[in-house]
């Protein structure tokens, strides 16, 4: 499904409310999980990979969150650029 440029800038700018509120919860998640694996005991192997494909996926997410972001930003500029060449003519 295609977004309209309007509806790609607004879901860039709620990608960027999202990213300014879950950012430091992510890097408070990462802190978490990064002392969970330190506190795994020798043995325990599997709890470890567990944790570290968790820590490994929050970049993916904070990623995607910053290309939807530039995604609108890069819409507002369209739009801009249009709204500018409409009036010149």
């Amino acid at each position: 499904m295609s977004l309209s440029q309007s509806e790609r800038v607004l879901r860039g700018a709620r990608a960027e409310q999202d990213l300014s509120v879950t950012g430091p919860a992510i890097a408070k998640l990462r802190q978490h999980l990064l002392e969970a694996i330190a506190a795994t005991t020798f043995n325990d192997q599997a709890g470890r990979e567990r944790l570290y494909l968790s820590v490994s996926m929050l970049p993916e997410i904070e990623r995607m969150l910053v290309e939807i972001i530039s995604d609108g930003k890069l819409a507002e500029s369209e739009i801009a650029l249009a709204q500018r060449l409409k009036a010149s003519e």
